[in-house]
């Protein structure tokens, strides 16, 4: 009997202490997409939060999109590159979001791969700008993606402000959008965010620069609730 309780104490101990492990080993990863119009401000509000926080701020891989051509010939004719540029973005987007979380337990990203097929895939598809084939391929590649998101911070921008700030900052990969394309993003976002059916704060696109501090706090908070 003795050695029988011997044995279980030391048994205990190594469940007690293999389960410790692995809750230390399986600390949550937690991923934020910080979503909005292209011109709402979320590079703005990233570089805000990497300036004031210790969480790594992931900006999307739009380098790697430009410096082989991808994006400015996405722009000059979408429908033609549709396809070559969407799939793409999900792939190169969810790599780098997987080598940020390799890196730390909370990543801020801008966008994520659910935004792509959501908005920017789903608004294309809904112009038929996709044959059946193609759908399917993006399908898979999507379900192979790694990352979803666990919560949102949505940047609702108006669409005539998001716009001057496109022509005003002047990339030149991003003249040929035109307002009426901001709209239909705008729109798509909306209808997204409302289905969303993880934690989401919404931040105005229209003040929060002036504003700073209290969103910065607003926004720390919300992340401390996740966690």
């Amino acid at each position: 009997m003795i050695i029988l309780s011997f044995v279980g104490l030391a048994y205990m101990h190594y469940v007690l202490a293999y389960v410790t492990w692995c809750l230390l080993s399986n600390k949550k990863k937690l991923v934020i997409t910080v979503d909005g119009n292209i011109g709402s401000g979320k590079s703005t509000l990233l570089k805000l939060l990497g300036e004031n926080t210790d969480y790594k701020i992931l900006l999307e891989p739009s380098a790697e999109w430009k410096e082989i051509g991808a994006m400015d010939k996405y722009y000059y004719d979408q429908k033609r590159h549709a396809y070559e540029f969407q799939s793409f973005v999900l792939t190169t987007h969810d790599k780098h979001i997987q080598n940020a979380l390799s890196q730390s337990d909370t990543v801020i990203t801008e966008r994520c791969p659910e935004t792509h097929k959501a908005v920017f895939f789903q608004m294309l598809a809904d112009k038929s700008y996709f044959d059946i084939v193609q759908k399917k391929m993006y399908d898979i590649l999507y379900g192979c993606s790694v990352t979803r998101a666990d919560a949102m911070i949505y940047i609702d921008s108006d669409v005539e402000l998001s716009y001057s700030r496109l022509m005003a900052r002047g990339r030149p990969e991003e003249m040929y959008i035109k307002k009426t394309y901001l709209q239909s993003v705008h729109d798509m976002h909306t209808h997204w965010v409302e289905d969303w059916s993880r934690p989401v704060m919404t931040v105005s696109g229209q003040d929060f620069k002036l504003n700073s501090a209290k969103v910065l706090g607003e926004i720390k908070e919300f992340i401390e609730i996740l966690r």
